[in-house]
């Protein structure tokens, strides 16, 4: 058996012979290598791998326009109607198309599936690229009224690949469609990945605008893409001025009248370049992981080998020179690597599969995401390169100066290992390292614990929202003002539903009106102030005599409404403090009481609150009456004590049951509405927790190696000094003095690094909170602790001994 054979051999043999050797290994290398390559398969994925269905990414535009309120409130103002209006001014610059992303469910033999839909401009296919399997475009089709495409995935999972799919219907909106086609699925965009890849499309001509005066993305709530193909010469100025030509007088959107704000980018950047920067900051992140992890590893390996030392010594003097020794060392390690390489690709394909449950929805092209080339390179390379550096080092650490020396050994080791530079080195890199990264984990879980629990000012206590939806009749709606006819019906039949609800469940309490704290039903107004007639903006609220008392929302000045004022709808309100300071900056708020503000005369000033839209952000908010009702929904509000459960089932069959034109019943708890609405920052900080405790376990790990290691390479200096007659005291001293400057140039350097990256990242990502001392303080203290503990343990063991004892066991 060849020399190079007998290395691999004992290679082989040693992942099992020497499980403490190999398992620690193995272990901690393909964790980490799963983390990095995880984040590789990530970017090379969405940063730099082609769109999967788009035709065309480098003509392709992504259009923005929106009006900016304050530095901290904007909103789009995109339309239906103010694209045909661009669409006209600009049909000469290329083609223009647009599509609308919600949320739907479809029914398909009285089944019901959950689905991405797709809301477009006819043609919108055709310009994205979007490849179609089955049937006819939406052009082609002479018909596109109450038809819809679906796409590939929910053809076969659905409809079971039927090759006559076109003409059969589904169920959408509680109204009949006929499929048209099939489309393959559109994946090249963020909101898509909620359903996967079950979609449908509803295409439109636009022939019969929607007469409204509110545009698309305020009135539904819905994120609105206006599509350029081709490479057009389209300045933003100019696109702005167009725009506000496009705002039609009297239009829902000239109440405010704030500065327009437009950009121009492509589709891709739109698409990906929020998230690049935080792509790259998990590469890096992982990155440092598995730097940490090999620094750990180094020593181990180190000690290995340099408890071999006489194997080496034998094979150098019978003629073995330096590049065959460190070839052994390589091949030797060689089975590790891989089976940690294999290890980690495993684990990361296993992580990708949990990427649509970690991130949602909020990172784009999570369905795309594979273990790719790109991901085995990376292996491959990184992988070489770690058994390379580790076989290198190792052998530069053996002790084969001195053959005579080396041979005449016991094998058992070496009292002094001549690695301590070495070994010093890797602890001030790990504490850089690890500092870097548990300050910026710190300060982001942080950030995420106080938007996930701010003190919000309320309580929201066991409370249920109801959403009673009631059949349309078919009638066009023409305008946004509502039949007083219609509503009053529907006032009286929301109250006639509060009574049958309050008189079959007595435990309920249902609440007079649908105001709540969250925010949910809070309406943005944009006026001048009073006295200065500077810009203004607040929110307001409705308010119930019992909204106060319901939610805890305690009364700083003033008086609550009454029961009789209400009823009136008399023209007074209640402002928050926030709203209060501003209105009279100078002057206590007390001198606010019984003044008018918008034609309504303030009587009470409230604690200032925070909700869904604000988050952890103060926004001024007025409290009155607001006239909430429309035709096509009934809001209930209603409370049980703590720790009862609300009866949904009840609920929705005594609603359903109650009248004809009741249609769904929707029922959510507001502790819902905040988890739902938070689940994206909740995920944030579970995995800022989770990557937090890995790096500092890797870093107590490594330190307390590192720093064990030191102090067993003087133990035979501390047995002298014992048996020389040093107290023990004078021992743990000097132990604590030769490492003290050690921890305090690592500290020192871990620090300064530390400090200088984030205060370099955290103006170029607005989502990086603010640099603080204190996590870098507490940090550093833990680190302390650790390092402490590590180098005073192995010192107090060996003090504890015998002298002449400690002395015999070296």
């Amino acid at each position: 058996m060849s020399f190079y054979l007998r290395a691999l051999r004992y290679g082989i043999i040693r992942l099992v012979s020497l499980p403490r050797f190999s398992l620690p290994i193995l272990v901690t290398l393909s964790l980490t290598l799963a983390t990095v390559m995880t984040a590789v398969a990530i970017s090379s994925n969405v940063l730099f791998q082609p769109l999967p269905d788009i035709k065309d990414e480098h003509t392709l535009y992504k259009v923005s326009t929106s009006k900016k309120l304050n530095d901290k409130f904007t909103f789009p103002i995109l339309g239906s109607n103010l694209f045909l209006h661009l669409k006209a001014h600009y049909a000469s610059q290329g083609q223009w198309a647009y599509f609308k992303p919600s949320a739907q469910s479809i029914t398909v033999a009285e089944q019901h599936y959950a689905v991405t839909q797709f809301d477009a401009f006819q043609g919108t296919e055709q310009i994205l690229g979007t490849r179609l399997v089955l049937g006819e475009n939406s052009k082609a089709s002479a018909s596109i009224k109450e038809r819809v495409w679906i796409s590939e995935t929910l053809w076969h999972q659905v409809f079971a690949s039927d090759p006559e799919i076109v003409g059969k219907q589904l169920n959408l909106d509680a109204q009949p469609y006929l499929i048209q086609g099939v489309l393959q699925d559109f994946t090249s965009n963020s909101y898509g990945d909620k359903h996967g890849r079950q979609q449908i499309w509803r295409f439109d001509d636009l022939s019969t605008p929607i007469a409204t005066n509110m545009p698309d993305a305020i009135r539904n709530n819905e994120t609105f893409f206006l599509l350029l193909s081709t490479l057009p010469a389209l300045d933003t100025n100019q696109l702005i001025e167009v725009v506000n030509q496009g705002i039609a007088e009297g239009d829902f959107i000239n109440k405010f009248p704030v500065p327009t704000t437009a950009t121009i980018e492509l589709y891709r950047d739109n698409l990906v370049g929020k998230n690049k920067v935080m792509i790259l900051l998990l590469l890096s992140a992982f990155v440092g992981l598995l730097l940490m992890a090999c620094c750990n590893l180094i020593n181990v390996f180190i000690a290995h080998y340099q408890g071999r030392h006489k194997e080496f010594a034998i094979s150098k003097s019978l003629g073995a020179n330096k590049l065959k020794l460190i070839n052994q060392i390589f091949i030797e390690s060689a089975p590790l690597f891989i089976s940690a390489g294999v290890l980690g690709l495993l684990g990361a394909a296993w992580i990708i599969k949990l990427l649509p449950i970690i991130f949602n929805k909020e990172l784009p092209l999570l369905h795309s995401i594979s273990v790719n080339q790109t991901t085995y390179l990376f292996a491959i390379i990184s992988l070489l390169l770690m058994n390379l550096v580790f076989s290198l080092l190792c052998f530069f650490h053996l002790p084969l100066k001195h053959l005579n020396q080396a041979l005449q050994g016991s094998g058992k080791g070496v009292a002094k290992s001549g690695s301590s530079r070495l070994q010093k080195g890797l602890f001030v890199v790990q504490l850089c390292i690890a500092s870097t990264l548990l300050v910026s984990l710190a300060m982001i879980s942080h950030q995420s614990y106080q938007t996930l629990y701010p003190h919000l000012g309320y309580q929201l206590k066991n409370t249920l929202l109801m959403t009673v939806k009631l059949k349309q009749d078919g009638a066009q709606q023409t305008s946004n003002e509502l039949n007083s006819e219609e509503l009053t019906r529907t006032s009286q039949l929301a109250q006639e539903l509060s009574n049958h609800l309050q008189q079959n469940l007595t435990q309920l309490e249902i609440l007079q009106g649908r105001g709540e704290p969250l925010g949910l039903t809070n309406i943005f107004h944009f006026s001048k102030h009073p006295v200065t007639q500077a810009d203004l903006s607040y929110q307001s609220s409705q308010l119930t005599p019992d909204f106060l008392s319901a939610f805890d929302i305690p009364l700083i000045a003033g008086r609550n409404i009454s029961e009789q004022e209400w009823k009136d709808k008399a023209k007074i309100m209640l402002i928050n403090e926030n709203l209060a300071q501003l209105l009279s900056p100078d002057q206590p708020i007390e001198s606010l009481l019984n003044t008018e503000f918008e034609k309504a005369t303030i009587i009470g000033i409230v604690g200032n609150t925070f909700n869904l839209m604000t988050r952890n952000k103060l926004q001024a908010i007025s409290y009155q009456h607001l006239n909430y009702q429309t035709q096509q929904e009934i809001k209930l509000l209603m409370q049980l004590p703590a720790g009862e459960a609300f009866a949904t089932q009840t609920l929705q069959q005594l609603a359903l049951a109650f009248d004809p034109s009741i249609d769904q019943v929707e029922m959510r708890t507001l502790n819902e509405y905040w988890n739902a609405a938070t689940a994206d920052t909740r995920m944030l900080f579970y995995f800022t927790n989770l990557l937090t405790l890995l790096t500092l376990a890797l870093a107590a790990i490594g330190m307390a190696g590192l720093a064990t290691s030191l102090t067993e390479q003087k133990r035979f200096e501390l047995a002298i000094r014992m048996a020389t007659g040093a107290s023990r005291n004078q021992l743990l001293r000097l132990v604590l003095a030769q490492a003290s400057w050690l921890l305090f140039s690592g500290l020192c350097a871990g620090i300064i690094f530390a400090t200088l990256v984030y205060t370099s990242l955290q103006p170029k990502i607005t989502s990086l909170p603010a640099f603080d001392l204190m996590p870098i303080i507490l940090i550093d203290l833990l680190l302390i602790i650790i390092v402490l503990i590590a180098t005073l343990w192995p010192a107090k063991r060996i003090i504890n001994r015998a002298p002449m004892q400690a002395l015999r066991d070296l």
